[in-house]
């Protein structure tokens, strides 16, 4: 099957029946088959190798086989236990063991000779969310997105959003729609050629495939028992779903109680719009009687500044009013986090380091509100206007063209105050990117804010799963905004001394 069509290269594996004449090498392969199949322990699929066979294998990609539900005593068979080889017959015979991408509901070409047996079990594609084959460029994906980086990898032209605003959904179904937005989302979730890994799985990352393939085994589950027409599932949905509105209700009272007096503010769009709408019209009447500052670089500005204390053009005071408004928004979303459900049982260490790698996106999440993308304004609480022009006197020009185009997605989103609270939530909660003592302990706090927004969704939109899947599309595109905004915050600590009056923070942006 081709992998664009979103089939694997690699078809299921079957049992073999062998004749009476089979020669030794092929009851060798039929061994090899059955250790495969009837592997009992997710251990056993980490511990079997691929080696790639061709020159194109090793540059472009390498694949692993996923593990496999574990099955029953009944299905299990005697294993094999070879060595890790870069021979052929070693590679012929470890193939099969590879996730065939197929639905469980469609027959292999074996399927007359395969009996009942466990299915193979991966984590979804981390690009468009069908069922992934392997770990390919770092990243557990499907084939059909395996190819696709590949060929993008070698294509010698740019690609061009099929909308222009580079914002189209990529979701399972939904992803060959726009190429450019379908790359993004690959190098959003970290593929990348350096990234390429053969041989074994490391014992890290087999242990968060493990531990997210029991939580999908998991839902998987209770769905299927939810899902059951009787009194007593229905009671314990009803359960369910009420703990589900407890947690909602607390965590917008949470945020409602972290904003305080800024409340009313911050969820009067009309008010925000009127502001910068004329701040916008002041800034260009300005800029048409005096000019425009933005020739003056920033050495030549701090050497003035450095000789005169003259702030030609209010740079020193946007740095000065940014640390003021970043430390009280820091103090609220500290405060916010330990409102969370299980947030403040955990070590100080790991809550420490939540909140610093969180707090762009915490930021992002809630401060769109207060970007006007068409008057190129962005304002807060306090109510202070600055053009985009202002802030690239201080900050990378690239850096906040890409903060406003990110802040117009999620104006396109509109959320409601209720669904923001819980994206925040989730976002204070991922593993991968700081050190933690208890992952085990944040991955549950995420998992239950992730359920309870999709039960927000499903409850208030029609359309609830396109709804959730652009949601969750914009947490992993602002990942690359996340790494971009640490570099700059590096840089502004250097550029700008008087930071050094604001320690709190100095503390965040240290991560």
């Amino acid at each position: 099957m081709d992998a664009e069509s979103g089939g694997s290269a690699l078809s299921s594996p079957s049992e073999p029946t062998m004749s009476d004449g089979a020669s030794p090498q092929e009851r060798k392969i039929q061994d090899v088959k059955e250790e495969a199949m009837y592997s009992a322990e997710y251990g056993n699929y980490f511990n079997n190798c691929y080696t790639p066979n061709s020159e194109e294998d090793m540059d472009f990609g390498s694949q692993t086989s996923p593990p496999k539900v574990q099955s029953s005593p009944q299905q299990r068979k005697k294993t094999l236990k070879r060595p890790c080889s870069s021979s052929t017959d070693d590679v012929v015979m470890t193939k099969p063991t590879a996730y065939s991408g197929m639905d469980s509901s469609q027959d292999s070409p074996d399927s007359a000779q395969q009996p009942t047996s466990s299915t193979p079990f991966l984590p979804p594609c981390r690009v468009c969310g069908e069922k992934a084959s392997g770990f390919h460029y770092g990243v557990n994906t499907c084939e059909a997105c395996k190819g696709f980086f590949r060929r993008s990898l070698r294509r010698k032209t740019e690609y061009k959003c099929v909308k222009s605003d580079k914002n189209c959904t990529i979701a399972p179904g939904k992803r060959n729609g726009c190429p450019l937005c379908r790359y993004n989302k690959c190098l959003a979730v970290g593929m990348s050629k350096e990234a390429i890994k053969t041989g074994r799985y490391t014992h890290e990352k087999r242990t968060q495939d493990i531990r997210e393939i029991k939580r999908l085994q998991n839902q998987v589950e209770v769905k299927e028992e939810v899902e059951k027409p009787s009194l007593e599932n229905q009671v314990k949905l009803a359960a369910v779903n009420e703990e589900y509105e407890k947690l909602a209700e607390h965590m917008d009272n949470a945020q409602k109680t972290m904003y305080g007096p800024l409340l009313a503010f911050w969820t009067n769009q009309k008010a925000i719009s009127k502001l910068t709408s004329d701040y916008a019209e002041a800034f260009r009447l300005k800029s048409e009687m005096f000019g425009s500052m933005n020739n003056l670089s920033k050495e030549e500005y701090q050497q003035f500044y450095s000789q005169t204390g003259i702030d030609l053009d209010n740079r020193m005071m946007l740095v000065s009013n940014f640390a003021t408004n970043m430390e009280k928004s820091i103090t609220k979303f500290v405060t916010f986090t330990k409102t969370i459900p299980g947030f403040a049982a955990l070590p100080l260490e790991d809550q420490a380091n939540l909140v610093k790698s969180s707090r762009f996106e915490f930021w992002m999440f809630g401060f769109w509100k207060f970007i006007d993308v068409e008057n190129r304004v962005l304002t807060g609480p306090a109510r202070n206007c600055y053009h985009s022009s202002e802030l690239c006197n201080v900050w990378n020009k690239d850096f906040v063209e890409a903060l406003f185009n990110f802040g117009q997605t999620l104006h396109n989103l509109q959320m409601s105050d209720l669904e923001i609270a819980l994206v925040r939530c989730i976002c204070l909660t991922y593993t991968d990117r700081c050190e933690l003592k208890s992952p085990e302990k944040v991955e549950e706090i995420q998992w239950k804010m992730i359920m309870c927004l999709k039960y927000i969704i499903e409850k208030n939109h029609d359309n609830s799963e396109r709804y959730l899947s652009r949601i969750m599309d914009r947490l992993a595109a602002v990942r690359n905004l996340t790494d971009w905004s640490n570099k700059i915050a590096q840089e502004v600590k250097l550029d700008w001394p008087i930071l050094q009056r604001h320690p709190l923070l100095l503390e965040m942006m240290s991560m």
